[in-house]
C-alpha cells in the first residue's frame, strides 16, 4: 500500500502560478496580439481567440506548476520566462506608441 504524498509546498508553487504565470499569460497575449494586429473589438474573431487563450493558458500555468521538484524552482521558472517574454515584448518594439 503506498503512503499518500503530503507536501507542504503546494501554496507557494500555486502562487508561482498565479502572480508571475499570470504575468507571464498577459505577456504572451499581448505578444500575439500585437503580431497579428489585435484591434482590442470584443466581436473580432482574433480578439475572442486571445480571450479565450487566455483562459486556457491560466488553467496550464495551473497545472504545471506541480512539476517542478521545488517551490523555488517553479518560481525561477515563471519568473524567468517573464522576463524572457516581457524582453521580446519591449526590444522587438511591441510597445504600442
Amino acid at each position: 500500500m503506498t503512503r499518500p504524498v503530503r507536501d507542504h509546498r503546494w501554496l507557494s508553487r500555486v502562487m508561482a502560478a498565479a502572480f508571475p504565470g499570470t504575468l507571464l499569460i498577459i505577456g504572451i497575449i499581448a505578444v500575439i496580439g500585437r503580431l497579428f494586429h489585435s484591434q482590442g473589438r470584443p466581436n473580432d474573431l482574433l480578439d475572442q481567440y486571445l480571450m479565450w487563450m487566455g483562459a486556457l493558458l491560466w488553467i496550464a500555468s495551473f497545472s504545471t506548476c506541480f512539476l517542478w521538484r521545488s517551490a523555488a524552482r517553479a518560481w525561477c521558472f515563471y519568473v524567468l520566462a517573464n522576463l524572457v517574454m516581457w524582453g521580446f515584448f519591449l526590444l522587438a518594439g511591441l510597445w504600442p506608441s
